[in-house]
């Protein structure tokens, strides 16, 4: 199962991380983004060992690869996302002196 994958694993606390970093104290949401760049960097490696593992017939991804791909993709998008709104909420807070 994927809950005894140490990449799967990195990459629920990888999610955990970037939510609970939206939220925190000022103080604390450094250390958050640092924790979950570090976990972002565990799910790469595990990604990269299974991809490089050899085995008989070719390269075999198991259920848990394959989500801490989705889990990667999604932490991709959303964080894409975010910054596009806080782009856009400082534009809409802005106000223009002349």
């Amino acid at each position: 199962m994927g809950l005894s994958d140490t990449g799967f694993l990195s990459g629920l606390f990888l999610n955990a991380s970037r939510h609970l970093s939206r939220y925190a104290l000022q103080d604390q949401t450094l250390q958050l983004s640092n924790l979950a760049a570090w976990y972002k960097l565990v799910c790469v490696r595990a990604i990269n060992d299974a991809i490089n593992a050899k085995q008989p017939g070719g390269v075999r991804f198991n259920d848990a690869i394959v989500a801490q791909v989705l889990i990667l993709a999604l932490d991709d998008v959303s964080s894409r996302i975010l910054l596009t709104l806080d782009a856009r909420r400082v534009s809409a807070n802005t106000v223009s002196y002349r």
